[in-house]
């Protein structure tokens, strides 16, 4: 419910485009009647914007049917590698983003734009489905609004920047996690397994 500020809007069937301001509005004006046209929305900057380890935490979750998601869009998102499934390669993209090792997803942009008035065919496999991400337009004869929701991938939890009016924290805490082994005394070149664990019971969901 956030608007989503520096949208590219394409206008297919002309040359115009515009960007969206702080309040998410785009506008073309004094269009000819009776024209055929496509409104284009896309956004592929910033694309570790809002995911952080508690996504991935929560992808997994939705995997393993401990969680599932409620949301199509949350399906959308999770859809790391645009592939229509939500699998452990998609967690493997967002930790690559996550850790840093590559600085976008390899075969999707950071926002995708579905048509706000589409209905789901399954909502429980939106990122299955060939959903409209842009508007047509078919005889233009009237002043129209057209709207999309906009989806961050690899953000489920909502704490992607969309604009300049919000200030999102992520829900993470400054405790520090006290990691033990035990003391040991080894001969060089000797191959060692370390056992590293966490000193007393903490709740974690996860950390990276």
């Amino acid at each position: 419910n956030e608007k989503v500020k520096d949208v590219f809007v394409a206008l297919g069937g002309s040359e115009l485009h515009a960007m969206t301001s702080d309040q998410g509005r785009f506008d073309f004006r004094n269009m000819a009647a009776g024209g055929t046209y496509s409104v284009n929305p896309e956004k592929n900057d910033d694309h570790i914007n809002g995911v952080s380890t508690l996504d991935l935490v929560m992808i997994q979750r939705h995997i393993l049917s401990i969680d599932k998601f409620d949301s199509p869009y949350k399906l959308i998102a999770s859809d790391a590698n645009k592939d229509g499934k939500i699998t452990a390669a998609d967690l493997v993209e967002i930790r690559k983003l996550i850790l840093g090792t590559t600085s976008s997803f390899t075969n999707n942009k950071s926002w995708r734009f579905v048509d706000k008035g589409y209905t789901f065919q399954d909502v429980t496999f939106a990122q299955g489905e060939a959903f409209p991400e842009v508007y047509n337009i078919e005889n233009l004869n009237t002043d129209m609004t057209t709207d999309f929701i906009a989806v961050k991938i690899g953000d489920v939890n909502g704490t992607a920047k969309a604009n300049n009016l919000v200030n999102i924290v992520e829900p993470r805490s400054n405790n520090n996690l006290v990691l033990t082994t035990e003391s040991k005394s080894f001969e060089a070149g000797e191959r060692i397994t370390i056992p590293v664990k966490v000193e007393r019971q903490s709740d974690l969901s996860g950390l990276q």
